[in-house]
């Protein structure tokens, strides 16, 4: 039987057994890869086995065949629930939410590998909120990892992988206390005073990044993934609006309109010019250019003929290659290099205080 990959359709085929002609779907993911459905040794026969054939295919399509295939299995392991569920978790929650479904569901599999789905107690909970707990997280944080353990088992038990007395069970894990783990104090805006220093410091690209923040009161990823099309430029009362297709609220069904007045649209416009609606309208590539082409204004040493051929010879066939969009992370981290950078070449009373400084002190 020639091979089958796992997103092509189970195929229904006859099989003789014992002199008997039943109906077989065959599918590469299946064990021993076939699964038998029904007699298909006669017209009424054929007729119900087509019939479960199409309901089946239904529910293979629709992700639940697979699930299914392990409901009466007592082999059904933590691992197997956890991966159903974050393909699960993936399709339905924002980026947010499914980073810390992976934190959680990543720190019990680390434990518990291998464990079956019905073993698992309110005593494993209780040792995986520990793990929290030595981890440093915040009090907050690990009871909001806890929530999502529980949330896998209510999801298996909805849908018949987990027995419904497991997920009561969790439900009696008392949250972590105030004297097990520590609460983070809120942070506050970075100051005024602070921000203007730093924006000279900054390069171009990433200054207009801060400083459109700054206008606008968006989140840092929204300005990360900020896409030309996404911005609506011919708003009757000369405002732009600025609506992110992906953002925190997404996977609620919220929809989220942030204003561009006139100082962002002075902004962004030359950043947008000539590039196509999918386009990111700040570019990491764009941003090493700029980086490239100050470094090179403020040299002091005449270029070299071979450093110039090397140079001409990067520009046709360049060896790194840029994401299309920042993340946050490389955000942050370039505002930090910066001004790691500056303080190197200011005086004491004139260096800027850390991003990670003002957070504490906050």
């Amino acid at each position: 039987m020639s091979k089958r990959k796992n997103h092509e359709l189970p195929q229904l085929k006859e099989e003789t057994t014992e002199g008997r002609v039943y109906g077989v779907v065959y599918h590469k993911s299946f064990p021993k890869g076939r699964k038998r459905l029904c007699r298909y040794d006669t017209e009424e026969a054929r007729q119900e086995t087509d019939k479960a054939y199409r309901q089946f295919i239904t529910q293979w399509a629709a992700g639940v065949a697979g699930m299914a295939r392990h409901k009466n299995q007592s082999s059904y392991t933590l691992d197997d629930l956890a991966l159903n569920y974050l393909r699960h978790a993936e399709e339905v929650f924002g980026k947010s939410d499914f980073s810390n479904y992976k934190t959680a569901i990543g720190m019990t599999l680390s434990i518990y590998s291998g464990t079956l789905a019905k073993d698992f107690d309110i005593y494993a909970l209780k040792t995986v909120q520990k793990q929290f707990v030595q981890k440093g997280y915040a009090r907050k944080y690990c009871n909001k990892l806890t929530g999502f353990i529980r949330a896998m088992f209510k999801w298996g038990r909805e849908n018949g992988l987990v027995e419904q007395s497991i997920a009561g069970t969790l439900k009696l894990a008392s949250p972590v206390h105030r004297k097990a783990a520590k609460d983070r104090p809120p942070r506050k805006p970075v100051p005024d005073e602070i921000v203007n220093r730093t924006l000279p410091v900054l390069l171009p690209s990433i200054k207009d990044m801060v400083i459109v923040q700054r206008l606008t009161g968006a989140r840092p990823g929204e300005i990360c993934s900020m896409k030309v099309g996404e911005i609506q430029t011919d708003h009757p009362d000369e405002i732009w609006i600025y609506r992110p297709t992906d953002h925190k609220n997404t996977w609620r069904g919220h929809t989220r309109e942030i204003p561009l007045w006139k100082l962002a649209q002075a902004i962004l416009q030359p950043r947008m010019e000539g590039k196509s609606l999918d386009d990111s309208v700040f570019s990491p590539a764009e941003a090493m250019q700029e980086k490239w082409d100050l470094d090179a204004a403020n040299r002091k040493t005449k270029v070299q003929p071979s450093q110039q051929e090397r140079k001409e010879k990067h520009t046709k066939r360049p060896k790194r290659k840029f994401n299309r969009f920042y993340s946050e992370m490389a955000y942050g981290k370039s505002i930090k290099q910066s001004i790691a950078a500056a303080n190197k070449r200011l005086a004491d009373g004139e260096k800027i205080p850390p991003l990670d400084a003002i957070s504490n002190a906050s």
